[in-house]
C-alpha cells in the first residue's frame, strides 16, 4: 500500500512539473511569435518630430510665418522630403541630378555683385528644387510654398539642426527593445571602451551567464536521453513489424510510461533554443535600429 501511495505521488509531482515545462515552453512559443511578428511589421515604435518655436523670418512681403513654420513641421516628419530640402540648401536638385545615396556632397558656391556691384562668393541654394520636392511630397496639397526664397530655405535648414524635439511613442515589446538597447549602450560605453564589438562580446557573455543553469540542465538531459535510448529500443523492438496505428500509439504510450518513471522530460532539452531564439531576434532588431 504505501508502495502504491508513493507511485501515485511520483505521477503526481512528474504530471506537474511536465505541465509546468509545457507551460514555460508555451510561453517562450508566444514571445518568439510576438518578436517575429513585430520584425515582419517593421518598427512598430511612432516618432514625432516637433520644432520649437518660429523659423527666422527675413522678408515680411514673401512667405507668411504661419505657412514657413507649417513646411518646418511637414519636412521634419517627412525624411524624403526632409532629404530634398537638404540637397536643394547644397545647391542640387535631388529629383532630377544622379545623386548616389550615402555620399557626402558639399555645398555649391557661386559668384554673385552684391548692391554696391562687388562680385561676392555666396552659397549657391536651388530654389526651384525646394519647390519641387514639396510638391512632390505634400500629396494633401496643404502647403504654400510659392513664396519660399532662398533665405526661407536657409533659415529651414539651420532651424531643424537644432530647434526640434523628437516625442516617440512606443508598445510593449518597443519598450522592452528600447531597455535592452539602452543597457547594450551602457556596456558598449562603460565596459567595451567605446567599442560596439567589444560592447557585443560582454553582452554575450551576460548572457550566456544567465542562461548557464538552463544549459547544464540541458546537457543533463542529454546524458539521461542516451542511457534512456537502449530501453526505448527495447520497446520499438518489441513491437517491431507492425505499423498499425493502435500498435504505434501502444508505442508511445509504453515510451511515455518510461519516460514518466524515469523521471525524465524528452522536450526539456529544447526549453533553453527556445528562449534564446526571441533573445537574439531582439538583439538583431537593436543593433540594426
Amino acid at each position: 500500500m504505501p508502495r502504491l501511495l508513493d507511485q501515485r505521488m511520483r505521477k503526481k509531482i512528474n504530471s506537474s512539473k511536465a505541465i509546468f515545462t509545457k507551460m514555460l515552453a508555451l510561453a517562450a512559443a508566444m514571445v518568439l511569435i510576438c518578436v517575429l511578428f513585430t520584425s515582419c511589421m517593421g518598427n512598430a515604435q511612432k516618432t514625432t518630430v516637433t520644432v520649437e518655436g518660429d523659423v527666422k523670418l527675413n522678408d515680411t512681403e514673401g512667405i507668411s510665418q504661419t505657412d514657413l513654420n507649417n513646411i518646418a513641421k511637414f519636412i521634419a516628419n517627412d525624411n524624403a522630403a526632409y532629404q530634398g530640402i537638404v540637397a536643394a540648401y547644397r545647391g542640387y536638385d535631388i529629383l532630377n541630378d544622379k545623386v548616389e545615396e550615402g555620399k557626402t556632397y558639399e555645398p555649391i558656391y557661386e559668384t554673385v555683385e552684391d548692391s554696391e556691384g562687388n562680385s561676392v562668393e555666396v552659397r549657391k541654394v536651388n530654389v526651384d528644387a525646394a519647390k519641387a520636392v514639396l510638391a512632390k511630397y505634400d500629396t494633401k496639397e496643404t502647403l504654400d510654398y510659392e513664396k519660399l526664397d532662398r533665405e526661407d530655405i536657409i533659415n529651414l535648414v539651420e532651424k531643424l539642426k537644432t530647434d526640434v524635439i523628437f516625442e516617440t511613442e512606443r508598445g510593449f515589446l518597443n519598450s522592452i527593445m528600447y531597455g535592452i538597447g539602452v543597457a547594450l549602450g551602457w556596456i558598449t560605453k562603460t565596459l567595451g571602451f567605446g567599442n560596439y564589438i567589444i560592447g557585443i562580446c560582454i553582452f554575450a557573455i551576460f548572457l550566456e551567464i544567465l542562461m548557464l543553469p538552463m544549459a547544464i540542465n540541458r546537457q543533463k538531459n542529454s546524458i539521461k536521453q542516451a542511457k534512456l535510448r537502449p530501453k526505448e529500443m527495447a520497446i520499438r523492438k518489441k513491437y517491431a513489424g507492425r505499423n498499425d496505428q493502435v500498435t504505434m500509439q501502444k508505442v508511445q504510450t509504453e515510451i511515455q510510461e518510461m519516460y514518466s518513471k524515469e523521471n525524465f522530460n524528452p522536450a526539456s532539452g529544447c526549453l533553453p533554443l527556445v528562449i534564446q531564439l526571441p533573445i537574439l531576434m531582439v538583439l538583431y532588431n537593436i543593433v540594426v535600429d
